[in-house]
């Protein structure tokens, strides 16, 4: 697993800290440059090197490359579709492993529908409402993680 430290530029990424299996006395260095900015990093490799008994490498086959971004701050995307029928998924970030609650309230207040409630592993994850046997109408939801706290609005149309 390599970690996704510090961004040095716009769009480029570095590799500070990094773990491998197996024994390995040496460094490694990855650049990347981002295609957009989503929850799946979408990226390209630009360059990559390997040291080891003092000897710089340079990585030609990254294929087998393994890159897991931890999230530094939590995120909750609007759903989508918007409007929507008869359902959406709604994309969130979780920045530290604990306890997750995604609602669904309609326009009176009233708790309609739980859609996470119980722990979450930090990194990115979505959740799908089947609003089928509900009313078309506006309708909130609210996520709560830790201390993060955010509502947004979706449109169920029939």
């Amino acid at each position: 697993i390599i970690n996704i430290v510090k961004e040095t530029e716009a769009g480029m990424l570095t590799i500070n800290s990094y773990f491998m299996e197996g024994e390995f006395n040496g460094s490694v260095s990855v650049e990347f440059k981002l295609k957009g900015i989503n929850h799946d990093m979408d990226f390209d490799i630009v360059n990559a090197t390997v040291a080891f008994d003092n000897v710089l490498h340079t990585v030609s086959n990254l294929s087998s490359l393994s890159v897991k971004v931890n999230p530094i701050m939590n995120s909750f995307s609007q759903n989508s579709p918007n409007p929507f029928n008869p359902s959406t998924t709604i994309n969130y970030t979780i920045a530290e492993a604990g306890n997750v609650s995604i609602e669904v309230y309609n326009t009176a207040g009233q708790k309609v529908a739980t859609l996470v409630d119980g722990n979450m592993d930090a990194g990115n994850h979505s959740v799908v409402w089947d609003a089928s046997d509900f009313s078309a109408g506006i309708y909130f939801y609210t996520i709560k993680s830790g201390d993060f706290s955010k509502t947004m609005k979706m449109i169920l149309l029939k």
